[in-house]
């Protein structure tokens, strides 16, 4: 049942806040995919790095499919602001000066310039739906050194 409900207010965030092309056919056309079905058609392959699979652009935003067992780096988006839905895995998400405990069915909203990272909690990994608005350009990422 939380699968199904976390499965269906991911789609309502798809569908509702975006209009969005699958990459490389040209006009802006709605998007549904199951992340299950994603997730086995684009696996991840290292366990060093996160794996990031765009799945749909329109005019105003952009959606991918993000899987990880490493942690993600401290870093912030100079012109993007980034909503996060967690599908599965554990972890610990820095905001600014805040560390939260986040898992399947959190939703996170990280304005622009706001510093964030991600240190997994578990053995399973993290897969996340990210959208960004404007449409993430793949360079818009400035990373920070961790303070000690």
């Amino acid at each position: 049942m939380a699968k199904l409900t976390v499965s269906a207010m991911i789609l309502t965030v798809v569908l509702l806040a975006w209009t969005g092309t699958v990459p490389a056919l040209g006009e802006p056309k709605p998007y549904v995919g199951k992340i299950e079905d994603l997730v086995a058609e684009h696996p991840l392959e290292s366990k060093d790095a996160p794996k990031v699979t765009p799945l749909a652009e329109g005019e105003g935003s952009s959606v991918a499919l993000i899987q990880t067992l490493a942690p993600v780096k401290l870093h912030y988006h100079e012109t993007h602001d980034e909503t996060v839905v967690v599908w599965s895995g554990k972890g610990k998400m820095r905001l600014g000066d805040e560390t939260h405990s986040v898992g399947p069915g959190s939703i996170l909203f990280i304005p622009r310039k706001t510093l964030h990272s991600f240190e997994p909690t578990g053995e399973e990994k993290a897969v996340v739906i990210s959208t960004f608005s404007p449409p993430f350009d793949g360079e818009d990422r400035v990373f920070v050194p961790e303070e000690e």
